[in-house]
This record gives structure tokens, C-alpha cells and sequence, in this order.
């Protein structure tokens, strides 16, 4: 599963990551697909999030970039388009 990033195009990596992709206006509609697509990050973010008190979307950034940090890139560039 880990090699799954690596056959999508960067584009649809950052959309996915940042939340912009058409069909996700909601933000529990970007909370499902990661639920869908990756759900050991989703659980691993809930957990997180829970004893942080950190909002469930950063909380998935930090997991997601800790456990896959070749995906890093597309958080750096969401948070400096300041989205």
C-alpha cells in the first residue's frame, strides 16, 4: 500500500492532501475519502487529534507526513498557498 502514492499524478496527490479536489466541497467529505483511503493514518489522526485537543485535519497532516514523508512536499505547499 505504500507504493499506492507513488502511481497517482502529483496533482491529484496535492488536491487530495489539501482538500481542493471538486468532489470535496465539505470538509467530511475530505475526512471520508481519507477514512476510505487510508485508514490506519485516519485512525492514527483520530487518536491524535482526541488527545491533543489539534483539529483532526492538521492531526492527519502530521500522521500522514510522519509515516509517508515523501508526501510532505504537498503539505509544505498547502500551508504556504495559506489554504
Amino acid at each position: 500500500m505504500a507504493g499506492f502514492a507513488h502511481t497517482l499524478p502529483r496533482s491529484f496527490l496535492l488536491d487530495w492532501v489539501s482538500g481542493k479536489m471538486p468532489c470535496m466541497t465539505n470538509p467530511q467529505d475530505l475526512r471520508r475519502k481519507r477514512w476510505l483511503y487510508s485508514p490506519i493514518t485516519s485512525w492514527q489522526a483520530r487518536r491524535l487529534a482526541k488527545t491533543t485537543g489539534m483539529d483532526h485535519d492538521t492531526a492527519w497532516e502530521e500522521i500522514r507526513t510522519a509515516t509517508h514523508p515523501e508526501e510532505a512536499v504537498y503539505v509544505q505547499r498547502k500551508r504556504s498557498s495559506g489554504s
